[in-house]
């Protein structure tokens, strides 16, 4: 099969991992408790029972777990939503500043005219 071809916005984007330390962790971090995993490729799916157990050299209640979980969930969710506004505000720069120049060259003026 041939390469798949990479829309040319992705590769503009600059990577910035979630957390800057090297091998922290990257990402939501889970209450204690039992999990189901399951992993899927190829259409075919694997699961697997997962018990997290609280680090005994922690302090922390049930409810604590909970209330930072619900917090991390904002956090990241308000996060999202940052990074999609201003997403759309760089498309809307650009393609401000394309109008823009087409309309400088419909009236014949210089194209660093607007940027002065």
């Amino acid at each position: 099969d041939p390469p798949i071809k990479l829309d040319d916005g992705l590769r503009k984007r600059k990577y910035e991992p979630f957390s800057k330390s090297e091998g922290g962790p990257a990402g939501a971090k889970v209450q204690p408790g039992n999990y189901l995993v399951v992993l899927t490729a190829n259409g075919e799916s694997q699961e697997a029972e997962l018990s997290v157990v609280k680090d005994p050299r922690v302090n922390t209640r049930q409810e604590d777990f909970e209330v930072q979980n619900i917090l991390y969930k904002e956090i990241t969710t308000k996060l999202s939503d940052l990074n999609i506004a201003v997403n759309r505000i760089r498309l809307m720069k650009s393609q401000l500043e394309i109008l823009i120049k087409l309309f400088l060259r419909r009236q014949k003026l210089p194209v660093y005219w607007w940027m002065s």
